[in-house]
């Protein structure tokens, strides 16, 4: 078992470890159609380029900020959604879940033309709201948090705070979000990574370098304006550096993103 278990860690380890190496060499070496194990002579200059002589640093803080507010905003909605399904009966509710639901069906792709002439006509092109906005109802949170507040939310508990003359309001944010907390940290933790990996919907919408994410900027290394010189140095360090902040989030809320998955898994 040892064994096997090394196995699958080395699998899941060495394209990242081959990734970091690579980020140590000169562009001339990482063009070498022969290729290099190891660099010639290590060297952190693609780091310093990267983060002192390049825009990277304004895509990265572009991408933290259209990430965190798509977020935000999705899980806050949906939280709001799923609360009003799990807790209350009313005329219609079966019929509207089942068309949020049915809009899992629906591609994207195919929403990007009305969605564009909107943006366009509320002066929202090339903003982080016109990035973040569109897209922040997502049926799938909505189902998980209606399903993880349905099992993790005691009604009796809603109804004694009732009783006590809490409104809906205050029951949600006292007690509904407190006890529903690792649901709402895993649905955070995958919104989060999509939003950042995130390539269609940034491409249509930012049009300034200054604005770009990070997945819509590198492609844009491709070229050196002008040449034909490729500026793979600083496209590979890129893409190794972004993978950086969803490590780091994941590792901080791994304990609330497994109890969320596991607790909010079976509804009842």
């Amino acid at each position: 078992m040892f064994g096997i278990m090394s196995l699958l860690l080395f699998y899941c380890l060495a394209p990242y470890v081959w990734f970091f190496i690579m980020t140590l060499m000169k562009p001339q070496e990482m063009m070498n159609p022969l290729g290099r194990f190891l660099p010639e002579s290590p060297s952190l200059e693609n780091y310093s380029i990267l983060f002192f002589d390049s825009i990277y640093p304004r895509w990265m803080l572009n991408s933290v900020l259209v990430s965190a507010g798509y977020t935000v905003v999705t899980v806050l909605v949906s939280a709001l959604a799923a609360y009003a399904f799990a807790r209350f009966e009313f005329r219609g509710k079966r019929l509207l879940f089942m068309v949020i639901m049915g809009t899992v069906m629906v591609p994207f792709a195919t929403l990007v033309v009305p969605l564009y002439i909107e943006l366009i006509q509320y002066g929202l092109m090339n903003t982080y709201a016109g990035v973040v906005i569109p897209p922040t109802v997502n049926a799938f949170t909505i189902y998980y948090l209606v399903a993880y507040m349905s099992s993790a939310v005691p009604k009796d508990l809603v109804e004694s705070a009732l009783i006590d003359g809490s409104s809906e309001l205050k029951i949600f944010a006292r007690i509904v979000m407190p006890l529903a907390l690792p649901g709402l940290a895993a649905m955070a933790v995958t919104n989060f990574v999509g939003a950042w990996n995130e390539f269609f919907w940034p491409l249509i919408v930012l049009r300034t370098p200054e604005m770009y994410t990070i997945p819509v900027g590198l492609p844009t290394w491709s070229t050196i304006p002008g040449t034909t010189t490729m500026e793979v140095h600083k496209q590979v360090t890129g893409a190794f550096v972004a993978n950086f902040p969803t490590v780091v989030l994941f590792a901080v809320s791994l304990k609330y993103y497994i109890k969320g998955i596991t607790a909010g898994a079976v509804k009842g």
